[in-house]
């Protein structure tokens, strides 16, 4: 199955940001392995004139220069034009910055299968709103799990387990955390969350299910 992609700038900048940054360096490796992807055919890459645009303003003339390259390898190229200001700001009024809310919209507008980025505000943002944005969001690190998925047939969740797993077999339940947190930022505070989860549970209804639970794991 051909999936389109439509890369966010910073995606094509991962290769020439510092690559001592563990997370830095792993994204570089996702962006090499969908570089040749894309080149033998296999996805689609999507081009824009917000990524043009976007590119443009970095001040850095040869870091511009090498990601301006990239865009040639993409197949389809979707334009601006006044018709996608009432979608941006839409996002926008979502949480969406200008730039990030113009660059969703025409993902959106050219049916890309995925707007993939490194940025965990957006995948957060757009976890939240998900039944209001046309175009799945995922960051660069789950583009692995789509693809073990797409292969293996299993899901992200039982990936995400089986990883955890293999990692504190390897590492050990200290280098498990420490490795977990230089990919997932996490989310919420548990400690004002769980008020909420047993907010009126009294503790005979807590008993109840501590025995109920016990029976699930005989």
């Amino acid at each position: 199955m051909v999936l389109k992609f439509y890369l966010d700038l910073c995606v094509y900048n991962r290769p020439f940001d510092y690559q001592g940054q563990e997370r830095v360096s792993l994204e570089t490796s996702v962006f090499i392995y969908l570089l040749e992807k894309v080149e033998k055919g296999s996805h689609v890459l999507i081009a824009s004139e917000a990524l043009t645009y976007e590119n443009s303003k970095n001040p850095d003339e040869q870091r511009k220069s090498r990601v301006a390259s990239y865009f040639s390898l993409a197949r389809e190229f979707v334009g601006t034009d006044d018709s996608d200001v009432e979608r941006v700001i839409f996002l926008k009024e979502l949480g969406f910055s200008d730039i990030d809310a113009l660059h969703i919209a025409l993902a959106e507008k050219c049916g890309a299968d995925y707007f993939v980025t490194c940025d965990d505000d957006i995948v957060k943002l757009y976890e939240r709103h998900e039944d209001f944005i046309k175009v799945s969001i995922i960051g660069l690190i789950e583009l692995v799990s789509l693809e073990v998925k797409r292969r293996m047939g299993i899901t992200l969740a039982e990936i995400k387990a089986k990883g955890w797993n293999a990692l504190v077999k390897e590492l050990g339940h200290t280098g498990a955390t420490k490795f977990i947190l230089l990919y997932e930022p996490g989310e919420g505070d548990y400690t004002k969350e769980r008020r909420e989860l047993f907010k009126g549970i009294t503790i005979e209804e807590m008993l109840k299910d501590i025995e109920k639970f016990k029976q699930t794991k005989k």
